[in-house]
């Protein structure tokens, strides 16, 4: 299982249709299951699976799932359908005593402008500042 975390930078000219999306949980699955990723235990009906938060004086929307696997097309489909930069930040592994965890960040046109990799860290070894960022909204970091 992936703990993943979406980022949608939220603008003046995508507000609109960004909230319209995000409020109706039917439009994740859909672009979950458009762009191949597998969903896992997520009940979007009855849990808020989404946040806004300020960041780097940008605002953004905070998407949380869990899946199987994760695909690079979602990534470029949310840039496109509301012209604007996306991240993913992924926390792949965290069991046993090691930890692995990525992130990825396009640019609106979908150019990559960020990304990291971690994997084979130890239970003592802290959590990157890109995972921190998003995921104490949704997951306590001390506990995995």
């Amino acid at each position: 299982m992936i703990l993943n975390v979406v980022s949608i930078q939220k603008t003046k000219k995508n507000e609109a249709a960004l909230m319209e999306w995000v409020n109706n949980c039917e439009n994740l699955e859909c672009a979950l299951s458009d762009n191949y990723v597998v969903s896992i235990d997520n009940d979007f009906d009855s849990e808020k699976f989404y946040t806004e938060n300020s960041r780097y004086r940008k605002q953004w929307i905070d998407i949380y799932f869990k899946s199987e696997n994760m695909t690079f097309n979602l990534l470029l489909d949310l840039c496109s359908k509301f012209d604007s930069s996306v991240s993913i930040v992924s926390i792949t592994e965290w069991a046993g005593n090691q930890r692995s965890c990525e992130t990825l960040c396009l640019f609106p046109d979908g150019e990559e402008y960020f990304s990291a990799k971690q994997s084979g860290m130890t239970l003592y070894s802290s959590w990157p500042q890109y995972v921190k960022k998003v995921f104490p909204n949704w997951v306590n970091l001390d506990s995995i």
